[in-house]
């Protein structure tokens, strides 16, 4: 190396430092906007993950009583299953119809069947410190079945606001009237038909 470049080599060495404090400020800027951003990112994938749970226990729940009457078709009949569960009322029967020595009468394979979807649906079979931990928030279901015709409407509130499930049904239909009307309701909607 010639003289000249080793001054000019020593020129730009001095010159050169570190970073200066409005860089160091600017990086932690970006730094803590975009660690901002991937929390607030992560909180609304949370709670979206959760409504997604919500809704897909809210439609296996509402498959599960339909294939469940359709087993029990002398009880969808009798209209033993039709009623509307807004609270966990149901007490399981004395025969829990769970054995295969246990002979059940239609009725009481029915209340067996709607004390275990309610158990479900309410959370009564996940208990955590004395609490129901499992089930919707907040549900009501609703069922109904008119010469073979069956509905089923389970409604639950989401953790955010949106348009009314039922808004858009018929007033007085099964779905405005199953569950209490918000805007943070949601629904699950079948109909079927069992002979």
């Amino acid at each position: 190396m010639s003289n000249r470049s080793k001054l000019n080599f020593k020129a730009l060495k001095r010159k050169q430092k570190g970073f200066t404090f409005i860089e160091t400020l600017i990086a932690f800027a970006i730094l803590a906007t975009s660690i901002v951003g991937v929390i607030g990112m992560q909180a609304l994938a949370k709670k979206g993950s959760f409504d997604a749970v919500q809704r897909a226990l809210a439609t296996a729940l509402a498959n599960d009583i339909v294939q469940r009457m359709r087993v029990n078709t002398a009880g969808v009949t009798a209209g033993t299953y039709s009623g509307t569960y807004s609270g966990f009322e149901a007490n399981a029967s004395m025969n829990r119809c769970q054995s295969i020595g246990s002979l059940c009468s239609s009725a009481q394979i029915a209340a067996n069947d709607l004390y275990e979807w309610q158990m479900a649906i309410f959370g009564g079979d996940v208990v955590q410190s004395q609490s129901n931990v499992g089930g919707l928030i907040t549900p009501t279901a609703c069922i109904s079945h008119v010469a073979g015709a069956v509905s089923v409407v389970i409604s639950w509130h989401g953790r955010t606001a949106s348009t009314d499930a039922a808004a858009s049904k018929t007033q007085g239909s099964l779905a405005t009237t199953c569950g209490s009307a918000s805007n943070s309701r949601r629904q699950v909607y079948i109909d079927t038909f069992i002979f």
